[in-house]
């Protein structure tokens, strides 16, 4: 149901160039100093488009960036004088899966409801759950908060690229729909499971696959972050 969702934010903003989503979050700073942040699986899909308009997942690109984006989030919480724990993949187990397929769902009612048009009649505050079960991720990893990333990017190959070129210049007004960026994060409490903040974005430019510019994403992702 959640592919619904972020398909139906993309074409929401299919005409905007970039649009950055406010950041959303009941919390400004943290209450302790040096506090313990565990990093979900990074739920990320790198893929190519190609010249078919198709977009086939590339699992280098898609390695690639996952490792940038960890060292780029590593950077952010050291500015924050925070520390970072990685989730375990061999200690995972099925309450712990469901947590994070849980999390993507809400995720994208997140979008749908702050951001998009299918806002719930009853849902006035930012006030989302993934429920108590997160305490689980505290007692096994000792952390106070943990960390949701979801990220989906596109490349046109280098036959598309060409064919968009061509098109531009034979048929004027007429630009073939190129990548995109679909980004969002949330920091989860880990003693009650309520999203304390919430961001993401949609633009049409930026590239994760190398350092710089998965840095470049991260700081517009995590803007506002707590401190």
């Amino acid at each position: 149901m959640y592919k619904i969702f972020i398909i139906l934010f993309i074409f929401i903003l299919n005409n905007c160039s970039s649009i950055n989503t406010e950041p959303k979050y009941v919390i400004q700073s943290f209450d302790q100093n040096n506090p313990k942040i565990l990093l979900m699986p990074v739920d990320i899909e790198i893929c190519e488009i190609t010249l078919a308009g198709l977009c086939e997942p590339n699992a280098i690109w898609t390695e690639n960036s996952k490792k940038n984006i960890i060292v780029g989030f590593e950077e952010i919480l050291k500015e924050r004088n925070a520390s970072m724990s990685k989730f375990e993949k061999n200690l995972s187990n099925i309450k712990t899966s469901q947590l994070i397929k849980l999390h993507n769902q809400v995720g994208h009612e997140i979008i749908s409801n702050e951001y998009g048009q299918l806002k719930l009649p009853t849902k006035k505050d930012f006030d989302w759950t993934i429920g108590k079960k997160a305490n689980l991720l505290k007692k096994k990893y000792n952390s106070d908060y943990a960390i949701f990333i979801y990220f989906r990017d596109q490349y046109s190959s280098g036959e598309r690229i060409l064919y968009s070129v061509l098109t531009a210049v034979l048929f004027p007004g007429i630009i073939p729909i190129g990548g995109t960026q679909v980004a969002f994060a949330s920091l989860v409490d880990l003693n009650t499971g309520k999203i304390i903040w919430f961001n993401g974005f949609y633009r049409s430019f930026g590239d994760v696959r190398d350092l710089e510019g998965a840095r470049d994403t991260l700081n517009v992702v995590f803007e506002q972050f707590p401190r």
